[in-house]
Parts: structure tokens; C-alpha cells; sequence
């Protein structure tokens, strides 16, 4: 996994061995998603980021009458829930 994640914005420029530090720290899980399957919604909020290790990831905003609008595809080493984290 520190293979993948060396290539992603929050462990750019860290060496392998710092990045498995930094992972026992955090106690990181690994999850796996089904097609179409919801992994964060306004219902059920959580504070994390997560990082696409394999497969895509579409990135939806919620309309008020139901719809969805596509705003990103994510892919390999690319992170979401940054901001749930960041902000209060």
C-alpha cells in the first residue's frame, strides 16, 4: 500500500518507511466498495479522507429534488473527504 500512497498529495516526498509510520499512527482500514455503492453521503457524514487505491470513484452532489450531479471522476491515488476533515 506505501507504494501507492508515495504518489498521492499527502504523502508526496516521503519515503516509504516514513509513510508506514505515519499509517501506524492514524490506524488506516482498508475498504472495498461495490459498484454504485454510496461511501459518503450527508447522512452519513464522517471526518476521513479517503484514497482511491484501485478502480474509480464519481464524486456526486446531491440536488433538493433528488438528482444527482456528476462533479468528478476520481482515480488511482486521488483522495476525497479532505474538507470534512479540515473543516468544523
Amino acid at each position: 500500500m506505501e507504494k501507492l500512497l508515495k504518489d498521492t498529495f499527502i504523502f508526496k516526498n516521503m519515503e516509504e518507511g516514513e509513510i508506514s509510520v505515519a499509517l501506524s499512527l492514524v490506524l488506516p482500514r482498508k475498504e472495498s466498495f461495490k459498484r454504485e455503492e454510496i461511501i459518503f453521503s450527508p447522512d452519513d457524514f464522517k471526518r476521513e479522507i479517503g484514497i482511491v487505491l484501485s478502480g474509480k470513484c464519481a464524486v456526486l452532489k446531491s440536488k433538493s429534488h433528488g438528482s444527482d450531479v456528476p462533479l468528478n471522476i476520481l482515480s488511482v491515488g486521488e483522495s476525497f473527504g479532505v474538507l470534512s476533515v479540515l473543516s468544523s
